[in-house]
């Protein structure tokens, strides 16, 4: 009899378990992002000329490496991004130039982050590509991720520097 019952039994365990399946569809849609921001170790980003203390030596500016470039991109297959950066008020002084050099990619960012020179790239009024094919990824956020940038002001022209304060604009776009 007991033989009987856990035959029994296990026929009934058997059509309880394993008789239907669900099956659940549904679409995933990743929309296009491009989001950028600057993030600052310090609360100046300023540039002061400094002449050495032995005549007819160059004046010569300190560098800026306080900013950092964030961003995170998301794009269809194929199509890649560019970071641009240019002047969007004030204008440099007459006899300088402004140039950013890009250290390479920091942090615990992750995907395509795109690629950099590592000559230094002179900034102006016109847009200027200072990352290039960028593709899904981003960098994490704040000091420390993403491309550290340098900047360095450098004097082409001595005969037409004056003297005074100087405040520019740089603004940069990922597109």
């Amino acid at each position: 009899m007991k033989f009987i019952k856990a035959i029994v039994f296990i026929l009934i365990q058997t059509a309880c378990f394993g008789q239907s399946k669900a099956k659940v569809s549904f679409s995933l849609y990743l929309a296009d992002v491009a989001t950028i921001a600057v993030a600052k170790s310090n609360t100046t980003t300023n540039f002061v000329g400094t002449a050495s203390s032995l005549a007819g030596s160059a004046l010569t500016f300190s560098s800026n490496n306080n900013l950092w470039i964030n961003f995170t991109s998301q794009v269809s297959s194929g199509i890649t991004r560019n970071i641009t950066a240019q002047i969007t008020s004030g204008s440099l002084p007459i006899g300088t130039t402004l140039k950013l050099t890009l250290i390479s990619l920091h942090g615990t960012g992750s995907g395509t982050p795109g690629t950099t020179t590592t000559v230094p790239i002179t900034i102006s009024s016109s847009p200027t590509i200072i990352i290039r094919d960028i593709g899904n990824a981003f960098t994490a956020t704040g000091v420390g991720n993403g491309y550290n940038l340098t900047f360095e002001l450098a004097i082409t022209d001595y005969s037409q520097l004056r003297s005074g304060n100087t405040s520019i604009s740089i603004t940069f776009t990922i597109t």
